[in-house]
């Protein structure tokens, strides 16, 4: 089950290969981090891209929608947030799966639209 968690979250979070755009002032509130989570483990195709930097084209697959809804939890560690002052920043998640498993990554996110969202993750390993 990890190993397809796994795959799914490197699908629906792989990098989406758009424009960054320039940010001073954008700061990622605790709020914002907070639903990031519950955007990802929703469902629906629309919230899910209310978190992630798809590019315009791109559709999330049922498949990946269920997996992603299928998560226990995934937790934002507001604490590692950091700023490259470029519109990126990076930030540490914990994700537990349906058996309770948790699994560290490292996560890319970008400014789009106004809001941070999720650009790309790599795996950090199992906590």
């Amino acid at each position: 089950m990890l190993l397809l968690v796994t795959a799914v979250l490197v699908i629906a979070l792989g990098g989406s290969s758009h424009r960054r755009t320039q940010v001073s002032d954008l700061r990622l509130s605790t709020a914002r981090a907070e639903q990031l989570g519950s955007e990802l483990r929703s469902g629906t195709e629309s919230s899910v891209a209310d978190a992630v930097a798809l590019p315009s084209a791109a559709r999330l697959l049922p498949a990946a929608l269920r997996q992603l809804a299928s998560l226990r939890s995934v937790t934002f560690a507001f604490g590692s947030f950091r700023d490259h002052h470029d519109g990126t920043g990076t930030i540490q998640a914990t994700v537990v799966d349906q058996s309770g498993a948790s699994t560290a990554w490292n996560v890319t996110l970008v400014v789009r639209g106004g809001e941070w969202r999720i650009d790309d993750s790599s795996f950090g390993g199992r906590q």
